[in-house]
């Protein structure tokens, strides 16, 4: 009885892979970049048509409730229009901007998935800063400005928001370090596409 491994043992199969052999081809890396293509315009004109859609109603709204007496609700409002507006800017630039560019050769195809991951992880960082400004900052201002308009400060309401942004805060912490944690491996990847096409060149 011979000890030799079968053909089909997966130990014998992975010694016996070329350790230069591409990790995607380059078929596989451009219908990738074209999917990411798409990804990207589909985020970019939703956004775009959404920030601008609600950047109107905003703009209707503040003077309104300025002319109501609501100063805050006034600031506030106008707050959203224009981070709404900033928000539709930057979607729009965005469409207009340099696209991909999957149908050339191997290195630019990769340089293309790089190139989407650095829209990604920017755009990200926007929108991060976006909603820590506007929920960490603005929000509860806005609430604090109205409850000392009040005769007798709700010390309660204070108590269930400093509760409710502990929550909010740990549960922002861990996402944006899965995001970021996610972002970083498709790094990675990238990386290691260039790593073997170095390799195999």
């Amino acid at each position: 009885m011979t000890n030799r491994p079968p053909n089909n043992d997966p130990k014998r199969i992975w010694q016996n892979q070329n350790p230069e052999e591409p990790i995607m081809s380059l078929q596989e890396i451009r219908a990738k970049v074209r999917k990411l293509e798409i990804k990207r315009i589909l985020i970019l004109g939703f956004g775009t048509v959404c920030y601008a859609g609600f950047a109107v109603v905003f703009a209707v709204v503040v003077p309104r409730r300025y002319q109501q007496g609501q100063t805050i609700d006034a600031v506030v409002f106008g707050y959203w229009f224009l981070i709404l507006i900033y928000m539709a800017y930057i979607c729009a630039r965005g469409l207009f901007s340099k696209r991909l560019a999957p149908d050339n050769g191997r290195k630019t195809a990769i340089e293309s998935l790089r190139a989407f991951y650095q829209w990604k992880r920017s755009f990200n960082l926007r929108q991060l800063a976006v909603y820590c400004a506007s929920f960490f900052v603005v929000i509860p201002l806005m609430l604090i400005l109205k409850w000392l308009q009040r005769p007798v400060f709700p010390m309660i309401n204070l108590a269930f928001l400093g509760i409710a942004y502990l929550v909010l805060a740990s549960k922002t912490y861990f996402q944006v370090k899965w995001i970021a944690h996610k972002i970083q491996t498709e790094f990675d990847s990238v990386d290691a596409l260039g790593k073997d096409d170095g390799s195999a060149s």
